[in-house]
């Protein structure tokens, strides 16, 4: 799990974000948007995404279940400042194996890579 894809359409959160993965080792793939991760995904997968619900292409929830979908055992991190109401719960139902707030310290983020990657590769539950 060294390389993750990450996708987030907010230009300066995504390049924060692959700093901080490359930072601690990891490589990375950026995806602005759903459809470009799935092309992404199907084309290189990759064992850990770490991926924003609500996107302007409003194609977050979808993505999450189409990658859920092909690859039932890949690790999903979402990190988002969406957190109000149903969307942890949600994000929950639809499999992420780890959710996160933004701002996301970096500490955090690569304490929950880590702790992802070192789990054990159980797929996820699908509801």
């Amino acid at each position: 799990m060294n390389t993750v894809l990450v996708v987030e359409d907010d230009n300066s959160v995504r390049e924060f974000l692959c700093e901080v993965l490359r930072g601690g080792g990891y490589e990375t793939r950026e995806a602005e948007g759903g459809r470009q991760a799935i092309r992404l995904f199907e084309a290189d997968p990759v064992e850990l995404v770490i991926m924003d619900l609500c996107m302007r292409d409003g194609e977050g929830i979808e993505t999450m279940r189409v990658l859920r979908n092909r690859r039932r055992d890949v690790k999903i991190l979402v990190v988002s400042g969406a957190f109000g109401g149903t969307l942890l719960p949600l994000a929950a139902k639809l499999g992420a194996d780890a959710t996160l707030a933004k701002p996301v310290a970096p500490e955090a983020l690569l304490e929950t890579v880590n702790n992802l990657r070192r789990t054990s590769s159980e797929p996820a539950k699908i509801f």
